[in-house]
């Protein structure tokens, strides 16, 4: 019944809460940055790095010595805030711009994850054609791409550009989202907005990426004599050529527990009445938890015996962040009239004391990112961060690959491009 499902839904919501709000307390008595080595010299993607959690994800990647793409849905957000990231690298060492733009805090950008709870679609992003950068070539560098996780053939564009730039990938953050649109939004491609812009389009992204990095690692591998004198049959150039294992993070939530996939054919399109949108985001997260699990069992047996560097796929709940997404989300609540009351106290009392901020968030990110694979390898990383209990749900290996199969059928992914 409906207002079983209301009441069910709304104290997990509590529950969740109230959980954040222990950890909001742990991250103010454990103010200092975990160290996350290993990050130096490496290129990740993040999706939706202009706003938010994906943002900090990127600044602190950057931080670290990682060159930072982000992903993003809308080019003047996205250059607004590459801009401020290169500002902010610049001060603290330096980063560069990369895609003709100016270096050292010039305009290049990222876009927002989704903006606001109540609006239409995810942001996503895709990697510029990269330009050799000879001011300075030790420095990270961030660049803008445009991705909309929400058009599918976006995604398959992004993939293709990604793989005709010859760079190697160390990192995907599939981070872009949205929350509990007021309406039920069918996308261009037919799926509810929801299951697209959270799932699976970060689906499609990340099966792109992976075989790519998988067969220019097979190629790379196959050229011992090339790789030693760097010049026979020339060189793709800066970041080109296969690096270390990749690291492929799905960021989920604690609220996949409320997730239902017992009718799988009807989770797409939540066609089946009555329409529940917090419900359909519950089901969006436990996919992707679901298919971080499996696809890290596939990367796992696909992996050299006892080879503990191997590519990984990892959950990450982050936590309820102070984030425009989840502040609009909360200040949607309170009846229409009531607002021009309730949002001061959501926005200077509320969200900055019971929401994580979202640099707290990064470190449970950079956790996930840098972890070693046997650790964190298909496993949920909740906020502390550490390794974290989930649902029952999504632990049931023959759901995941029910999941899986539908998701590449509704992606029309050949089998070439179908991790398995």
């Amino acid at each position: 019944m409906k207002w079983t499902t209301d009441l069910y839904l709304k104290g997990l919501g509590v529950l969740e809460l109230v959980e954040n709000a222990q950890q909001v307390v742990e991250d103010w008595l454990h103010r200092k940055r975990g160290q996350h080595g290993g990050l130096a010299g490496k290129t990740a993607i993040v999706t939706g790095g202009n706003a938010g959690v994906g943002y900090a994800t990127a600044e602190a990647l950057l931080a670290r010595g990682c060159s930072v793409v982000l992903a993003v849905r809308d080019r003047g957000r996205g250059d607004a805030a590459a801009a401020r990231l290169a500002a902010t690298a610049a001060g603290s060492g330096g980063s560069q711009q990369l895609g003709g733009r100016q270096r050292k805090g010039g305009s290049s950008g990222g876009q927002q994850a989704g903006g606001a709870a109540a609006q239409g679609s995810t942001a996503g992003g895709g990697p510029q054609q990269a330009e050799a950068a000879p001011e300075q070539p030790e420095a990270a560098q961030v660049a803008v791409e445009i991705l909309d996780l929400a058009i599918l053939s976006s995604v398959r564009a992004f993939a293709e550009r990604w793989k005709a730039s010859g760079r190697s990938l160390d990192l995907l953050v599939c981070n872009a989202g949205i929350m509990v649109p007021p309406e039920r939004t069918i996308t261009a491609d037919g799926f509810e907005l929801q299951f697209q812009s959270n799932y699976l389009g970060h689906f499609l992204l990340a099966n792109l990426l992976v075989r790519q990095h998988q067969r220019q690692h097979a190629q790379h591998a196959q050229q011992p004599a090339q790789r030693a004198s760097g010049a026979a049959g020339g060189s793709q150039g800066s970041g080109s050529g296969s690096s270390g294992p990749l690291r492929v993070l799905f960021l989920s939530s604690m609220t996949h527990i409320g997730g239902d996939l017992s009718d799988l054919t009807d989770v797409p399109y939540c066609r089946r009445p009555p329409w529940n949108t917090f419900a359909a985001y519950c089901n969006s997260k436990l996919c992707t938890l679901l298919a971080a699990k499996h696809m890290d069992r596939l990367l796992a047996r696909a992996a050299p015996s006892g080879d503990g560097k191997r590519d990984a796929a990892v959950a990450v709940h982050p936590g309820l962040v102070n984030t425009a997404l989840a502040a609009g989300y909360f200040k949607q609540m309170p009846p229409k009239l009531l607002r021009p009351l309730t949002d001061p106290f959501f926005t200077h009392v509320f969200c900055p004391y019971m929401l994580r901020s979202p640099e707290a968030a990064a470190e449970t990110v950079l956790y996930a990112a840098t972890a070693p694979a046997d650790e964190v390898g298909g496993r949920y990383c909740g906020t502390a961060p550490r390794v974290t209990r989930h649902s029952a749900a999504a632990d049931d290996p023959q759901v995941a690959q029910r999941l899986w199969d539908l998701s590449a059928h509704l992606c029309q992914l050949d089998a070439d491009d179908l991790v398995s």
